[in-house]
C-alpha cells in the first residue's frame, strides 16, 4: 500500500511527496488538496502487475486490522463501516474481492461521491 501512495505522490507532485500511507488517506487524497487536481486522468500504467500484489491476502488483512484495532468501529456511529469490512471479508474469503478491486472501485467512484465538481477518470494500461 505505501508504494501505491508513494506512486500517486510522485505522479501528482504532492506537497512533501504524500499521497496517503493507508487506505483511507489515500481515499481522501484522491478528492484534491494534496496536489491531485480536477479534472484529471489517472494512467495507471502496467495495472496488471499491481493486481499481483494487492491481492486477497492484503485486503483481508486490512479489514482484520479495521476490525481488531479500531475499537470505534463497534460502536453505533460505524455500523455502516464495520458491515462493509464483515462483507468484504466475506467477499474476500470467497475469492471474490481484492485490494486490487478495491483500489480501482475507490478511484471509480470519486466523481460520483464528490460533494462537488472533482473529476477523476481512472485508466488502466
Amino acid at each position: 500500500m505505501q508504494s501505491l501512495c508513494d506512486e500517486f505522490a510522485s505522479a501528482v507532485n504532492a506537497p512533501d511527496g504524500y499521497f496517503g500511507d493507508n487506505f483511507q488517506s489515500f481515499d481522501d487524497c484522491l478528492f484534491g488538496g494534496f496536489g491531485l487536481e480536477s479534472p484529471c486522468n489517472i494512467i495507471w500504467k502496467y495495472s496488471a502487475d499491481s493486481k499481483k500484489y494487492l491481492g486477497c491476502k492484503m485486503l483481508e488483512a486490512y479489514c482484520e486490522d479495521i476490525l481488531d484495532n479500531n475499537p470505534d468501529i463497534h460502536g453505533p456511529d460505524f455500523k455502516e463501516g464495520k458491515a462493509w469490512c464483515l462483507d468484504t471479508l466475506k467477499k474476500v474469503k470467497l475469492g471474490e474481492r481484492d485490494f486490487y478491486d478495491e483500489v480501482i472501485d475507490t478511484i471509480n467512484s470519486v466523481s460520483e461521491r464528490a460533494g462537488f465538481e472533482h473529476k477523476v477518470e481512472l485508466i488502466l494500461e
